[in-house]
């Protein structure tokens, strides 16, 4: 058996594509505008996984049905992404993946029925949890995947009176730990702002991809095309790296130095294409200036 290596730009790339956020964030309209943009005119399959609520956008976007109900487990998911791939679609979104971690048969419904003892009664769940996972990282169509999400709350501080203080720590995905890492990317949203990307919570974007989201901006089906094109090895726009490299360093020094370097040093071009990580900026510089202030 021969191996033949090719160039990295030809386009045999797919998209693994999370969105977390709790009910009313928008992820399910989001998943659905990305994979507007990645399939174009043709329509995507959507696997249901809540009793039918994607149907309630079936006038607004093009896309196949599937019902998919209980026992949530990995192979019956995978079995759903594989009828999809066979039926020629080229995106899939499967909303929610969260059943297969805590819904009925899903990984914890695994570990109770377990005849293991200790950490190995996780053994089987996980077994058959990165089995799924590995057929999704084979399937040669692109999948978005929505995430019900927590919100982490911190309520180890009291205030003066002895009332406990229950301060929100951010939203957590509802999935086995490592399921994030083998996403391309992955989005989380709020309620309070649904449909947009928040950058402050947990999220896994690279360079390349920024230029599809801009903080503050909801997601479109655009940012599917421009990632669709960029799995093909399309030239797509690329962010400015020296500028970007710089404006970072600059943010490490604190706001006070990032806000100069704004009003005096940037052009209203150079300014427009940080957008995309501004708020990434903003966190540095105040996690410098916190930083400082602790050394003090």
């Amino acid at each position: 058996m021969s191996f033949q290596f090719k160039d990295p730009d030809e386009g045999d790339n797919h998209l693994l594509i999370s969105i977390a956020s709790a009910s009313g964030g928008g992820k399910t309209w989001s998943a659905m505008e990305l994979a507007t943009g990645i399939c174009g005119d043709e329509p995507f399959a959507v696997i249901d996984t809540e009793a039918g609520r994607a149907k309630h956008y079936r006038d607004r976007f093009n896309f196949k049905h599937l019902d998919l109900g209980p026992p949530f487990t990995p192979e019956r998911y995978m079995q759903a992404v594989k009828a999809a791939e066979d039926q020629g679609f080229k995106a899939a979104i499967i909303d929610s993946m969260s059943h297969e971690y805590d819904g009925e048969g899903g990984l914890f419904d695994i570990h109770d029925a377990s005849n293991g003892t200790g950490p190995g009664k996780w053994k089987n769940a996980k077994q058959r949890h990165k089995k799924m996972m590995n057929g999704f990282l084979q399937t040669r169509m692109d999948l978005i995947f929505c995430l019900r999400a927590d919100e982490k709350l911190d309520l180890s501080q009291k205030d003066d009176r002895g009332k406990v203080m229950v301060q929100s720590q951010g939203w957590i995905p509802i999935q086995e730990k490592r399921f994030m890492y083998e996403m391309t990317l992955s989005l989380t949203m709020t309620p309070e702002e649904p449909g947009i990307v928040n950058l402050r919570l947990p999220h896994k974007i690279q360079d390349q991809h920024r230029m599809s989201f801009n903080p503050g901006e909801h997601v479109t089906a655009d940012a599917g095309k421009m990632l669709a094109a960029w799995a093909r090895g399309e030239k797509t726009e690329s962010p400015d790296k020296e500028l970007w490299d710089a404006a970072r360093r600059v943010a490490q020094e604190g706001m006070t130095h990032l806000k100069q370097y704004y009003e005096k040093v940037l052009d209203d071009t150079q300014r427009a294409k940080l957008k995309p990580i501004g708020a990434e900026l903003n966190a540095t510089a105040k996690r410098a200036d916190s930083n400082r202030g602790e050394i003090g």
